[in-house]
């Protein structure tokens, strides 16, 4: 998540971003630490543990700059759907610094965060106990059309719609 602080990582966000990086290289953890990380057989008390020895240290809410805090708070309460150009000019600054902002303290561009906040938004409606349809999902998130949508699914859930859809179905139908 942005918001994050990153003054204890050894690389900066965009560095990381599509990136394998062990964890003793992104940050300094002491050995014993580590050592309990890797043994820990449980992954519920591994996660807990990891909170409580090493998160609790570097994920602590930082002080964003105004421009990406207001740019963050837009994207989200719009659900994706905002307009660089007019997030840029609510903001005072060029698409080009923001963009070269939110590259340094998100690690991506504005116009891809608001992609995945939108696809996070359609992935959440189509989850939904409502019956929410796919065109319903057109509509409330801003997509051109159906190809706009199955396109954006593609690209950061390797399905379609209708196969995430089924794929789902049969998850929940079939527990394993």
């Amino acid at each position: 998540m942005p918001k994050q602080e990153t003054q204890h990582f050894k690389y900066s966000m965009k560095e990381v971003i599509d990136c394998q990086i062990p964890l003793a290289d992104m940050l300094k953890i002491e050995p014993t630490i580590m050592e309990r990380l890797i043994t820990e057989r449980d992954f519920h008390r591994r996660i807990k543990l990891f909170k409580e020895e090493i998160g609790i240290n570097i994920f602590t809410c930082n002080g964003l700059p105004a421009i990406i805090e207001y740019s963050l708070n837009k994207i989200y309460s719009f659900k994706g759907n905002v307009n660089m150009n007019q997030l840029a000019a609510e903001t005072g600054y060029s698409t080009r610094y923001l963009r070269k902002q939110f590259d340094a303290h998100v690690g991506m561009p504005p116009k891809l965060f608001s992609q995945i906040v939108r696809f996070q938004n359609s992935l959440h409606m189509l989850l939904n106990k409502q019956a929410f349809t796919v065109w319903d999902v057109i509509n409330e998130n801003g997509y051109f059309d159906q190809s706009h949508l199955i396109n954006e699914f593609k690209k950061f859930g390797y399905l379609t719609p209708t196969e995430f859809i089924d794929a789902v179905s049969k998850k929940f139908s079939n527990p394993i």
